[in-house]
């Protein structure tokens, strides 16, 4: 879990690199895609507005039609949608 949280570091913290790497774009993609699956989960889902949940689908909608060639901002979208959903599930996951 540290590795996520410094994938996203680099993505959209107070450091943030001005080209993300490709791996931490897809390590935080895969993320992604685990929350997604697993907040499908009624005890789950509650915890998680709609609104939230939609942005992170077009995200994911996003990285995947694009594949590993993400510009910086879907990249940082990606990393945004992950870690919204952290702070909403991240300690039931």
């Amino acid at each position: 879990m540290t590795e996520v949280y410094d994938d996203l570091n680099d993505l959209v913290g107070e450091h943030a690199t001005a080209e993300p790497e490709t791996d931490a774009v897809q390590r935080l993609s895969a993320v992604l895609d685990h929350i997604l699956l697993r907040i499908q989960a009624p005890k789950l889902a509650v915890c998680c507005p709609p609104d939230v949940v939609h942005r992170a689908q077009r995200a994911r909608a996003c990285a995947h039609s694009a594949g590993a060639r993400l510009s910086v901002a879907e990249a940082r979208g990606v990393a945004l949608a992950v870690l919204n959903l952290l702070d909403l599930v991240g300690e039931q996951l």
